[in-house]
């Protein structure tokens, strides 16, 4: 399992331990808490009507339309303390640059996480999600909004195997069982440190659900996927340090910030 934390860290930057003193400046951190999207102007331009291919289409019958509206948003409610709806390209790769491409990130991207203390966190922009086929796995990785200094990293690994199992048995649901998911939180410290620490994991014995959209046996539509998770989470240390197999220490990561 310690091996997928290095691909949660392909969307932020190549880390160290606190130990060893590693130092960034605030604008290498992903997301940018002081991000501001630009301002995109688009021309006017005459629409052939001739070259129906580039017309965009608006009717609602797109793939990602499809899959979005086939996937009923009541499965999320009422939410059990983490909750997300992705519609996605499938990636054949985990993105090699934490600047995604347009074509890389979602379609439809919304969730929430309530931490232990209550403080909700919104997963909404698309530029710091994605989802992609690692090592037999379908690996989705988003990062949540800010709340104060603090955001939420999470990661969801059904195997490639589970979902097709899943297509073969006409089976669009299974628990925490068959699926890996995980949290980090990430925070500043004193405006002199960025740390990132594990910091939940479902809830074991609870009822934590994953939900794929599916159509004519396949999950993967036109080499689009949608998922939706429900899941009850716990915040104990024991238990989210049982999971990795290490010590919370280890399992941190911390940077200095320059500048």
């Amino acid at each position: 399992m310690k091996g997928f934390l290095s691909v949660l860290l392909v969307i932020a930057v190549l880390v160290s331990g606190c130990s060893e003193g590693s130092k960034i400046t605030d604008k290498d951190l992903v997301p940018d808490k002081d991000e501001v999207e630009d301002e995109i102007e688009i021309d006017d331009q005459e629409i052939d009507n001739n070259d129906v291919d580039e017309i965009p289409d608006d009717s609602g019958n797109s793939t990602s339309d499809i899959i979005n509206n086939g996937l009923d948003e009541s499965f999320l409610e009422p939410s059990r303390g983490f909750v997300i709806k992705m519609v996605a390209p499938f990636l054949p790769e985990t993105p090699s640059s934490s600047e995604l491409k347009d074509d890389e990130k979602p379609f439809v991207l919304k969730g929430e996480l309530t931490d232990e203390s209550g403080n909700k966190y919104v997963f909404s922009n698309i530029d710091n999600a994605f989802g992609s086929n690692y090592e037999g796995y379908l690996y989705v990785s988003a990062a949540s909004e800010y709340v104060g200094q603090t955001y939420y990293s999470i990661v969801i690994l059904p195997t490639i195997e589970t979902l097709d199992w899943m297509v073969s048995n006409d089976s669009d649901t299974i628990n925490s069982t068959f699926f890996y998911l995980y949290a980090y939180k990430n925070d500043f410290i004193d405006n002199k440190f960025f740390r990132m620490c594990p910091d939940a994991i479902p809830d074991p014995g609870r009822d934590n659900l994953l939900r794929v959209y599916t159509e004519d046996g396949n999950w993967k539509i036109d080499e689009t996927f949608g998922l939706m998770v429900n899941s009850y989470l716990t915040f104990d240390k024991k238990a989210v340090t049982t999971f990795f197999g290490n010590e919370l220490h280890k399992l941190c990561y911390c940077y200095e910030l320059n500048g």
